[in-house]
C-alpha cells in the first residue's frame, strides 16, 4: 500500500488529492497498517509532558523554533 503523502502549501499540510481516502475500506486498510506498525514497534509515538501555564511563552517560542512539533498542553494548577 502506498503511504499517504503530505504536501505543504501556504504553511499548512494537506493530503494530496490523488491520495485522498475516499472509501471506508481504504481508511480501514490505512489504519490497520498504522496500528500494525505501532504494535510491531516500527512507529514511535512521542508524547510530551504538560507544561505549566507560567512557561507558556517559552514553550510557544520552542514550538516556533521547532525544538518540538505537535500539540502542546498547558497545565493550570489550582
Amino acid at each position: 500500500m502506498k503511504a499517504i503523502q503530505i504536501a505543504s502549501t501556504g504553511g499548512r499540510p494537506e493530503v494530496l488529492e490523488s491520495d485522498y481516502v475516499r472509501t471506508r475500506e481504504q481508511q480501514t486498510a490505512i489504519m490497520d497498517a498504522v496500528f500494525g506498525m505501532y504494535l510491531a514497534k516500527d512507529l514511535e509515538v512521542l508524547i510530551r509532558p504538560a507544561n505549566a501555564v507560567e512557561d507558556a511563552a517559552e514553550v510557544y517560542r520552542d514550538l516556533g523554533n521547532r525544538k518540538f512539533t505537535g500539540k502542546l498542553v498547558l497545565s493550570v494548577e489550582g
